[in-house]
């Protein structure tokens, strides 16, 4: 049994909205990528970290951040099954 403190989202994500963000999954990482290089100089991720990246949609970041710890490892969790599919 999985817990969610918040059923609405749960509902959205694993429903239309969900669906409709996995469906145009290949754009919405385009948009997101000129982001992505901020993003992880910010972060700092080193060749043997451990990064968790929470809401990790399609995977797109998580992968990325995989690479930067080429000798650590990257977990990506979300709520949405149908963009976790896709993960």
């Amino acid at each position: 049994m999985t817990l969610v403190a918040n059923a609405r989202q749960e509902e959205a994500w694993n429903g239309e909205e969900g669906r409709r963000c996995a469906d145009h999954y290949q754009r919405l990482d385009r948009m997101a990528a000129p982001a992505n290089e901020h993003l992880l100089a910010a972060a700092g991720i080193g060749e043997r970290d451990r990064v968790l990246d929470i809401g990790c949609g399609t995977g797109d970041t998580t992968r990325i951040a995989a690479r930067h710890a080429a000798r650590g490892h990257a977990v990506g969790i979300d709520l949405s099954a149908p963009m976790l599919e896709i993960a």
